[in-house]
Protein backbone atom coordinates (compact mmCIF):
# COMPACT_ATOMS: atom_id res chain seq x y z
CA UNK A 1 0.00 0.00 0.00
CA UNK A 2 1.22 3.32 -0.37
CA UNK A 3 -0.08 6.73 0.28
CA UNK A 4 -1.08 9.32 -3.04
CA UNK A 5 -0.93 12.96 -2.81
CA UNK A 6 -1.75 15.58 -5.20
CA UNK A 7 -1.86 19.28 -4.47
CA UNK A 8 -2.67 22.77 -5.99
CA UNK A 9 -2.28 26.29 -4.84
CA UNK A 10 -3.23 29.98 -6.00
CA UNK A 11 -2.81 33.16 -4.46
CA UNK A 12 -6.27 34.91 -5.07
CA UNK A 13 -7.12 38.73 -4.80
CA UNK A 14 -9.17 38.31 -1.78
CA UNK A 15 -9.75 38.10 2.16
CA UNK A 16 -8.97 35.01 3.34
CA UNK A 17 -12.65 35.29 5.33
CA UNK A 18 -14.69 35.65 1.91
CA UNK A 19 -12.65 33.03 0.43
CA UNK A 20 -13.75 30.61 3.73
CA UNK A 21 -17.55 32.12 3.36
CA UNK A 22 -17.38 31.07 -0.10
CA UNK A 23 -15.54 27.33 -0.30
CA UNK A 24 -17.83 26.36 3.09
CA UNK A 25 -21.20 27.99 1.07
CA UNK A 26 -21.70 23.92 -0.24
CA UNK A 27 -25.01 25.27 -1.97
CA UNK A 28 -22.79 27.37 -4.00
CA UNK A 29 -19.79 25.08 -4.42
CA UNK A 30 -21.18 23.19 -7.25
CA UNK A 31 -20.67 26.97 -9.37
CA UNK A 32 -16.94 26.42 -9.15
CA UNK A 33 -16.26 23.17 -9.45
CA UNK A 34 -15.16 21.64 -12.66
CA UNK A 35 -17.71 19.26 -15.00
CA UNK A 36 -15.19 16.21 -13.14
CA UNK A 37 -17.55 16.62 -10.18
CA UNK A 38 -21.28 15.26 -11.08
CA UNK A 39 -24.46 15.01 -8.98
CA UNK A 40 -22.91 17.38 -6.14
CA UNK A 41 -25.76 17.41 -3.39
CA UNK A 42 -25.57 18.42 -0.08
CA UNK A 43 -26.56 15.38 1.72
CA UNK A 44 -26.33 17.37 5.49
CA UNK A 45 -25.71 20.31 6.64
CA UNK A 46 -26.15 21.80 9.86
CA UNK A 47 -24.46 25.45 9.13
CA UNK A 48 -21.44 24.04 8.45
CA UNK A 49 -21.37 21.43 11.45
CA UNK A 50 -21.43 17.50 10.40
CA UNK A 51 -22.14 18.54 7.00
CA UNK A 52 -22.03 15.32 4.97
CA UNK A 53 -21.65 15.97 0.94
CA UNK A 54 -22.25 13.42 -2.00
CA UNK A 55 -20.72 13.80 -5.39
CA UNK A 56 -19.16 10.81 -8.44
CA UNK A 57 -15.80 12.13 -9.19
CA UNK A 58 -14.52 11.47 -13.16
CA UNK A 59 -10.97 10.96 -13.88
CA UNK A 60 -8.58 9.19 -15.90
CA UNK A 61 -11.74 7.88 -17.55
CA UNK A 62 -13.08 6.56 -14.67
CA UNK A 63 -15.99 7.58 -12.13
CA UNK A 64 -16.48 6.91 -8.29
CA UNK A 65 -19.06 7.86 -6.14
CA UNK A 66 -17.99 9.64 -2.81
CA UNK A 67 -19.47 11.00 0.83
CA UNK A 68 -17.61 12.96 2.13
CA UNK A 69 -17.74 14.57 6.27
CA UNK A 70 -16.48 18.11 6.12
CA UNK A 71 -14.53 18.94 9.36
CA UNK A 72 -13.23 22.39 10.24
CA UNK A 73 -9.65 21.67 12.32
CA UNK A 74 -9.30 25.87 12.08
CA UNK A 75 -12.13 27.79 11.22
CA UNK A 76 -11.14 30.01 9.10
CA UNK A 77 -7.76 28.50 7.89
CA UNK A 78 -8.57 24.56 7.03
CA UNK A 79 -11.22 23.09 5.88
CA UNK A 80 -11.15 18.60 5.66
CA UNK A 81 -13.98 16.46 3.76
CA UNK A 82 -12.96 12.71 4.10
CA UNK A 83 -14.69 9.83 2.58
CA UNK A 84 -17.04 7.85 4.52
CA UNK A 85 -16.07 4.60 2.79
CA UNK A 86 -12.37 4.60 1.72
CA UNK A 87 -9.11 6.65 2.44
CA UNK A 88 -9.66 9.54 0.48
CA UNK A 89 -9.59 13.13 1.85
CA UNK A 90 -9.70 16.21 0.43
CA UNK A 91 -8.23 19.15 2.82
CA UNK A 92 -8.60 23.42 2.14
CA UNK A 93 -5.73 25.66 3.43
CA UNK A 94 -6.31 29.12 3.30
CA UNK A 95 -4.15 31.77 4.44
CA UNK A 96 -3.32 34.93 3.98
CA UNK A 97 -0.19 36.05 2.35
CA UNK A 98 1.26 39.32 2.52
CA UNK A 99 -0.52 42.84 3.00
CA UNK A 100 -3.72 43.54 1.45
CA UNK A 101 -6.37 41.11 0.21
CA UNK A 102 -4.10 37.86 -0.87
CA UNK A 103 -4.85 34.74 0.01
CA UNK A 104 -3.24 31.45 -0.32
CA UNK A 105 -5.53 28.54 -1.11
CA UNK A 106 -3.94 25.07 -1.06
CA UNK A 107 -6.17 22.14 -2.21
CA UNK A 108 -4.92 18.79 -1.80
CA UNK A 109 -6.23 15.06 -1.93
CA UNK A 110 -4.26 12.16 -0.30
CA UNK A 111 -5.95 8.24 0.23
CA UNK A 112 -4.00 5.14 0.26
CA UNK A 113 -3.54 2.63 -3.09
CA UNK A 114 -4.11 -0.73 -2.42
CA UNK A 115 -3.91 -1.40 -6.45
CA UNK A 116 -0.54 -3.65 -6.80
CA UNK A 117 1.17 -4.53 -9.88
CA UNK A 118 0.70 -2.35 -13.57
CA UNK A 119 -2.50 -0.70 -11.88
CA UNK A 120 -0.45 -0.03 -9.08
CA UNK A 121 2.25 1.75 -10.64
CA UNK A 122 -0.57 3.34 -13.01
CA UNK A 123 -2.31 4.84 -9.88
CA UNK A 124 1.16 6.02 -8.65
CA UNK A 125 2.26 7.51 -11.61
CA UNK A 126 -0.59 9.37 -13.52
CA UNK A 127 -3.52 9.86 -10.73
CA UNK A 128 -1.99 12.86 -9.11
CA UNK A 129 -0.86 14.41 -12.30
CA UNK A 130 -5.00 13.91 -13.08
CA UNK A 131 -6.33 15.06 -9.75
CA UNK A 132 -3.55 18.13 -9.70
CA UNK A 133 -5.23 19.33 -12.69
CA UNK A 134 -8.74 18.96 -11.13
CA UNK A 135 -7.31 20.77 -8.31
CA UNK A 136 -6.04 23.84 -10.62
CA UNK A 137 -8.90 24.64 -12.23
CA UNK A 138 -11.36 24.26 -9.04
CA UNK A 139 -8.90 27.09 -7.91
CA UNK A 140 -9.47 28.86 -11.23
CA UNK A 141 -12.77 28.95 -11.00
CA UNK A 142 -13.26 29.81 -7.34
CA UNK A 143 -10.73 32.98 -8.37
CA UNK A 144 -13.40 33.69 -10.95
CA UNK A 145 -16.48 33.05 -8.59
CA UNK A 146 -14.56 35.54 -6.07
CA UNK A 147 -14.26 38.21 -8.79
CA UNK A 148 -17.39 38.24 -9.88
CA UNK A 149 -18.55 38.93 -6.23
CA UNK A 150 -16.25 41.76 -5.75
CA UNK A 151 -18.14 44.37 -7.06
CA UNK A 152 -21.35 43.89 -5.44
CA UNK A 153 -19.43 43.88 -1.67
CA UNK A 154 -16.87 46.74 -2.82
CA UNK A 155 -19.92 49.45 -2.12
CA UNK A 156 -21.22 48.01 1.47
Amino acid sequence: MSRIRASAERILDAEPSAIWETITDYQQRPRFLPENYRDYKVERSSDGKDTVLNYTLRAGGRERPYQMQVEAPTTGQELVERDLASTYTTRWLVERVGPGAHTRVRLTSEWESRASGVNGFFERQFAPMGARRIHEETLARLGQILREQEPATAGQ
